[in-house]
């Protein structure tokens, strides 16, 4: 632990005391985090309100939008928001974001929209234990199996960190 990290207001004493250099350290990491969750939340809201504005932008720009959960919504809906992004929205949408990374976030978004849709948005409540990057490693057709076969239980098990599925399953029984 670096000196800055202690608190210069303190006697010598307390400073080079071991107990509260563990005690301070301790403190630190709950800070940290609490911080660490609290952007966990903020990150996976934002996840779920861009697939949200995907899907949106898809069935509000093509008359017959294949489903959000399809290949084919991916096919039609990528090329024309990639350029309505970057046309319209010059201001919000960083230029320097390559296609690449567009796709990625795009289509992650899109996969945490649909697990939110199957699970119900009342997860959106305990989104800080929604592990988004996990749903990179899933593809669309799982998901829907999943939905289409699986309990919630299951579901949840598969894109929720493991001790939250129960907790979730519980929350939307209440």
């Amino acid at each position: 632990m670096s000196d800055s990290a202690i608190d210069s207001s303190l006697e010598p004493s307390t400073i080079n005391n071991p107990s509260y250099v563990l005690a301070s350290a301790l403190s630190n990491v709950a800070e940290t985090e609490s911080i660490g969750m609290n952007l966990t939340h903020r990150i996976n809201q934002a996840y779920f309100r861009l697939g949200e504005a995907y899907v949106n932008f898809g069935k509000s720009t093509f008359e017959s939008c294949p489903a959000p959960d399809s290949t084919a919504f991916h096919a039609l809906v990528f090329g024309s928001a990639v350029v309505a992004m970057r046309a319209g929205a010059s201001e919000q949408v960083d230029q320097t974001v390559s296609e690449a990374g567009l796709k990625k976030r795009l289509e992650r978004a899109r996969r945490f929209w649909f697990v939110v849709q199957c699970l119900d948005e009342r997860v959106l409540e305990l989104v800080d234990i929604l592990c988004v990057s996990r749903l990179d490693k899933i593809s669309f057709v799982r998901l829907r199996q999943m939905a289409q076969t699986l309990s919630s239980l299951t579901l949840a098990s598969r894109v929720l960190r493991p001790e939250a599925a129960t907790t979730h399953i519980r929350a939307l029984n209440q």
